[in-house]
């Protein structure tokens, strides 16, 4: 059981090392494995660790699945962009936080330029760190439990997949398909 133990630190050391050095080299990984396996503890018991010894600064989890039920009506709010939102605006001091109606009015963009690369960490000669931003199930955005996926695990047979592309001026693209019925 001790050479077990050992193996399997051993391997999360591997893994740590492998997540940091994909991180550091191509900025933009996707870690995926089935739920349960230990993700969110790799990153968090190991990865964030690691990446102390170069110029990264990890910013807050964020978790896509935060639901405002005060904006919930409101058709601008972009439910996924306001929970990284207020993800990130946690790590703000307590009395200058924004109020969600505040932060459903920006975009990523502005929000990071105003508030996040201000307040990065900088490095020896003043130069700010790289954010790293993390997002946790990442899938919400595509397995969303308006679209039935509630009804699909609990066996309910009346489900279906919809998937739709969406900007500014409103749905570009949609295509639903109905697995029972093919």
């Amino acid at each position: 059981q001790e050479a077990e133990g050992a193996h399997r630190q051993d391997r999360r050391r591997r893994e740590t090392e492998e997540l940091a050095n994909l991180l550091v080299g191509k900025r933009i990984v996707l870690l995926f494995s089935p739920s349960g396996a230990g993700k969110t503890s790799l990153i968090r018991a190991g990865l964030l660790r690691r990446l102390q010894r170069y110029d990264i600064q990890a910013l807050p989890i964020v978790r896509l699945g935060y639901r405002d039920p005060d904006l919930r009506s409101d058709p601008k709010v972009n439910r996924y962009r306001l929970a990284m939102l207020c993800a990130l605006e946690g790590r703000r001091p307590e009395d200058t936080r924004r109020g969600m109606r505040e932060l459903s009015n920006y975009s990523l963009q502005q929000y990071f330029d105003e508030c996040v690369f201000e307040s990065m960490e900088r490095d020896a000669e003043g130069r700010p760190k790289y954010p790293l931003l993390i997002i946790d199930q990442l899938e919400e955005i595509f397995v969303d439990p308006l679209d039935g996926t509630t009804n699909f695990y609990h066996g309910v047979p009346t489900f279906a997949v919809s998937i739709a592309l969406e900007d500014a001026r409103g749905v570009l693209a949609g295509a639903g398909y109905d697995t029972l019925q093919d």
